[in-house]
């Protein structure tokens, strides 16, 4: 084996000049090699020369396997030098959104409780005094006085008295619930043998059947209940039908008004206009009045 051959694939080092000095040395380019045999020898009989080419052989063999790679900078001014960050800095930013969006809600700092408010409705009530009365004061149409019994044709009775405008006497109205209105009906007029009844007409709605004097009056078997807070009539007064309409006696009577404050209560008046004529000769009728509070 010759090292020269080997010489030209080594780096430009001091590799080469070890090369050099070993052909220098004072060792014969023979006396190694005759001294070498084949086989095994042992190695204290081969002179130092030879080892040392030995070995250096043996160190460039494996030199020769090492391949040496040269990495390229890139240009400064390249658009991969310029950019190069870009895409990693994108790329770190996308997993940090990926990276809160995963990321548990924290706990909030408030906490609330919804309460249920259940309204007690209103109660609407009223009293109503006395429970039955009697009508007295009776009087024909044109003001004879009958005494406590109504007369014929067309004659009138009444239930409470008072002096002047007021009534300190009657049906005592109170109510007793909630602050709201209250309404006033009647009812037709029963005779005691269960016989022909009274119907409850009104002049105001053009029910009553008799015209005289261009007025309405209860015609045959027909009678007109009114209920006033005020003995002398106004505003205050209702004629009543079987149906529940605003009593005018409550609000004091302004604009035909029926509000009623909680505790409020009326005295009132009332007024019966008896038929042209009656069919049934039964000495008593009756009939109802009804008082209602309402929102």
């Amino acid at each position: 084996m010759h090292t020269q051959n080997d010489n030209t694939n080594l780096p430009r080092t001091g590799m080469r000049r070890l090369i050099r000095s070993n052909h220098h040395s004072d060792c014969s380019k023979g006396s190694g090699a005759e001294r070498i045999q084949a086989g095994f020898t042992p190695r204290s009989k081969v002179p130092r020369c030879s080892q040392r080419k030995v070995g250096f052989m043996r160190t460039l063999s494996t030199i020769k396997r090492i391949r040496i790679v040269r990495v390229e900078t890139p240009d400064r001014s390249s658009p991969v030098r310029r950019h190069g960050w870009r895409p990693l800095a994108l790329a770190i930013s996308v997993m940090a959104l990926v990276g809160l969006s995963a990321v548990p809600a924290l706990a909030a700092n408030t906490g609330s409780s919804t309460a249920t408010i259940n309204i007690l409705p209103p109660v609407y009530s009223v009293t109503v005094s006395p429970a039955t009365f009697s009508f007295g004061l009776c009087s024909t149409r044109l003001g004879a006085s009958t005494g406590a019994s109504l007369g014929f044709p067309d004659g009138y009775c009444y239930y409470g008295n008072g002096p002047g405008s007021v009534y300190t006497t009657g049906v005592t109205i109170a109510n007793t619930g909630a602050a709201g209105h209250i309404d006033v009906n009647g009812s037709n007029a029963v005779p005691s043998d269960a016989g022909t009844p009274w119907t409850l007409c009104s002049e105001a709605v053009g029910t009553c059947t008799l015209l005289q004097g261009g007025l309405y009056y209860p015609g045959a078997n027909q009678f007109q209940l009114v209920t006033s807070a005020d003995p002398e009539g106004g505003n205050a007064s209702t004629i009543l039908s079987n149906s529940p309409a605003c009593d005018a006696a409550f609000d004091g009577g302004t604009s035909g008004g029926c509000s009623a404050a909680i505790g409020a209560s009326q005295i009132e008046g009332i007024t019966l206009a008896g038929p042209e004529s009656s069919t049934d000769t039964s000495s008593t009728f009756t009939t109802t009045l009804t008082w209602t509070a309402g929102p």
